[in-house]
């Protein structure tokens, strides 16, 4: 039932078909909120949703028009497209302005040190500007906080505005999977 050769590691059927439930739940669950919560946006911002539209129109003719197939692997060709779905899906697996949790725990798998972009204070006043993870510690990643720094997207961080990814000096392509999971492998996740 796994491909582990450990039988105290491996995983009985029994037990993924438990799993099952939430698999199907997760996918499903975050998948349609972040599509509803994409679409209200476009709702409340009509002038978004037609240049998303006429983007995606011109691209398709267009490929069309050469004899080709319109799919996902076009997704980089449309800027404004690209900008939207980042603006929704910018950090990691939360929505930027409606994440689905308020944080997610993380477990750190070896003692670690994270550099602070910003020091920090503690209730004694004492600075600090690293952060010392130790093995097994748990650490909150706070999805909202994250999603709506100031120091990180701008004093409009509450604000629905893709137009801030034409802004950066560095562009990253959506492509097929938008390399939204980058940091995951930092600490596992078993929350």
């Amino acid at each position: 039932a796994s491909i582990s050769n450990d039988p105290k590691k491996e995983m009985q059927i029994e037990e993924i078909l438990a799993q099952m439930a939430t698999f199907i739940f997760a996918g499903h669950d975050t998948s349609a909120g972040a599509v509803a919560w994409l679409l209200y946006e476009l709702a409340r911002h009509p002038e978004d949703q037609e240049r998303v539209r006429s983007e995606v129109s011109v691209a398709s003719r267009q490929k069309t028009l050469a004899g080709q197939k319109f799919d996902a692997t076009d997704y980089d060709s449309m800027p404004f497209l690209n900008a939207v779905i980042k603006e929704s899906l910018a950090l990691l697996e939360s929505l930027r302005l409606h994440p689905f949790a308020h944080s997610l725990p993380r477990i750190a798998e070896h003692d670690d040190v994270l550099p602070l972009a910003e020091p920090i204070v503690d209730s004694t006043a004492e600075f600090y500007q690293k952060f010392r993870y130790r093995r097994a510690n748990v650490t909150p990643r706070s999805n909202a906080n994250m999603s709506r720094s100031e120091s990180v997207w701008g004093s409009d961080a509450e604000c629905w505005r893709p137009s801030r990814f034409f802004e950066t000096e560095k562009s990253i392509n959506i492509g097929m999977y938008a390399n939204l999971y980058a940091l995951l492998h930092a600490y596992n996740h078993r929350g």
